[in-house]
């Protein structure tokens, strides 16, 4: 993370000294535009490795029991994506209306062109699957057959039968949602892509593998966290 912290600020300076030094309006706008994307998808990042929910619970209202993200992380990879379509658009511009000098040197050098597309094409990749992903749900949902995930555009499934355990896990700093399944390798949730406080998570989840008469509350939300509030000794998780 300290090295990302460096390059970002490295690349925000040199921004910073064209938007500064340039007369080129167009190289301007494509440098301020580069260095917004940049500083999106460092929040991006930075947001989905070492987001901390402490004691915190953001669940979906809806059925069964799911732990949704924070939406920030949604709002900076559109942000990103977008912005990057706005430089690759800017920088093709140049090429193709007349009248525009090529930002990245006289007609006949390619680099500009091929940069602007690779800049669009990014943008728009990362655009149409942001979207794409608003189309499934997110976080993890506790239901009453197992755990339900979503690893790209598909949802995987790990069934209560399965489960050898369930606990939490340092890692960079931050604790990690740990379960471990037979067969299976184990897998970890950070607690950006749950939107709450793992220890807890891991609390209610161990709940309901250890008392499958209770599994049939996990279709309304309130109820289920209602009853494992009732069954722990200290009311509360």
């Amino acid at each position: 993370m300290l090295v990302l912290i460096l390059f970002l600020c490295l690349f925000v300076g040199v921004g910073m000294l064209v938007l500064y030094t340039s007369d080129d309006g167009y190289l301007r706008f494509v440098v301020a535009v580069l260095v917004v994307s940049s500083v999106s998808a460092f929040c991006w990042l930075a947001t989905l490795v070492n987001a901390r929910f402490s004691n915190t619970l953001r669940i979906s209202p809806h059925s069964p029991l799911r732990f949704v993200p924070a939406r920030r992380l949604l709002v900076f990879s559109l942000v990103a994506s977008s912005t990057l379509i706005l430089a690759g658009l800017s920088m093709l511009l140049t090429w193709v209306v007349p009248g525009l000098n090529p930002l990245t040197g006289p007609p006949g050098r390619a680099g500009g062109l091929l940069s602007g597309a690779v800049l669009l094409c990014a943008g728009a990749f990362f655009l149409i699957y942001s979207v794409m992903r608003l189309r499934v749900p997110q976080g993890l949902i506790v239901s009453p057959t197992g755990i339900h995930w979503w690893r790209g555009l598909s949802e995987q499934t790990m069934r209560w039968e399965h489960f050898s355990s369930v606990d939490v896990r340092g890692a960079g700093g931050t604790i990690q949602l740990r379960i471990e399944a037979e067969p299976g390798s184990p897998i970890s949730f950070a607690a950006s892509l749950i939107g709450s406080d793992p220890r807890v998570v891991a609390a209610i989840a161990r709940f309901f593998w250890a008392h499958p008469e209770e599994r049939s509350f996990l279709t309304c939300p309130e109820t289920a966290l209602a009853r494992v509030l009732e069954n722990s000794p200290d009311r509360s998780v």
